[in-house]
């Protein structure tokens, strides 16, 4: 779709994905990734991303909003966990040239054994989905239990409104976001894109829930 707007915006670029356009009063087109901007308005106000690590689990399109949300707020070390490593090298390069900044490395996400230099950790893969692996978990209970203990556990997935991986991490005393507050997230960025208005995300929080 980036192929029919006049100009993309500069998160939605690094990203390589748009899913929302603005058409200008002049009727150019101008395109969004809203994802990114969601992804940042679900991380708590009293978490500071600045300087610190981030493990994303996978390196699908989910992945890239959250790494290019994360990079936009300060962090400083990202660290992907995929089941794939030579297949996430390209991306690695695109991303340590387009944030010199940051140090970007990856791992075997089988292969996890300590998370103790991981501040926050996000779920960006479909593991814990309702009707794809609910009863599942993509990192288990004493891996976790390896973060330290102010990190913050971020999960994508909205259906359940909580995870196996969530309930691991509450149960560990940890702060937790789940993937219902970046949709909402989400859904916010395109009303004020397009509107200039910022509605009310706790009717729309009731609405998500009222039919999940």
């Amino acid at each position: 779709i980036t192929l029919f707007v006049d100009e993309v915006d500069k998160t939605a670029d690094i990203a390589g994905a748009i899913n929302t356009i603005l058409i200008n009063p002049d009727r150019t087109l101008k395109g969004y990734n809203t994802d990114v901007l969601g992804f940042q308005k679900a991380i708590p106000t009293d978490f500071k991303v600045e300087g610190k690590c981030a493990g994303i689990l996978g390196t699908g399109g989910a992945a890239h909003a959250a790494v290019v949300g994360l990079a936009e707020k300060g962090i400083k070390f990202v660290r992907f966990y995929t089941r794939n490593i030579p297949n996430s090298l390209e991306l690695l390069n695109y991303l340590r040239r387009m944030y010199p900044e940051i140090q970007f490395d990856a791992f075997q996400i089988e292969h996890i054994r300590d998370l103790s230099m991981v501040d926050i950790l996000v779920n960006a893969t479909p593991i814990g989905m309702l009707s794809h692996s609910a009863d599942m978990t993509p990192v288990e209970k004493d891996v976790l239990s390896t973060l330290p203990k102010d990190a913050l556990v971020y999960d994508i997935i909205y259906n359940p409104r909580k995870t196996i991986f969530l309930k691991l991490a509450e149960s560990l005393g940890y702060k937790t976001v789940n993937g219902i507050d970046m949709f909402i997230g989400q859904a916010v960025a395109a009303e004020e894109i397009w509107t200039g208005q910022t509605p009310n995300a706790d009717t729309m929080k009731i609405a998500i829930l009222e039919n999940l």
